[in-house]
């Protein structure tokens, strides 16, 4: 999951890279964006990325913050969510023990 407030121009490296380590783990998987309506054009770049990645698109038109993004993202992804911080994209991501299992 990565929640964005004005990430276009990292969202474009890391999703691309997010997507390479996820790949590995041979599991379905979907990559959720949570994006608090950023005025940089986040939304708009990720909406381009989706087209070529399992992307599934959450925009937050009313609402701000990390918390509040994470707990949306956790509501609508459709499966298992894995964490993968900055040191995961090294690695293949791992199982989030907090992380609620949907299917």
């Amino acid at each position: 999951m990565i929640p964005t407030y004005n990430e276009s121009k990292n969202i474009v490296n890391l999703v691309p890279l997010l997507d390479a380590q996820l790949r590995k783990t041979r599991h379905p998987y979907e990559i959720v964006v949570v994006d608090d309506n950023s005025p940089d054009g986040t939304w708009k770049v990720a909406r381009i990325l989706a087209k070529s990645y399992p992307i599934r698109l959450i925009l937050r038109k009313n609402e701000k913050g990390l918390a509040t993004a994470v707990i949306a993202g956790f509501k609508k992804a459709k499966r298992r969510l894995r964490r993968c911080d900055r040191r995961g994209l090294k690695s293949p991501a791992r199982d989030d023990s907090q992380a609620r299992s949907r299917t």
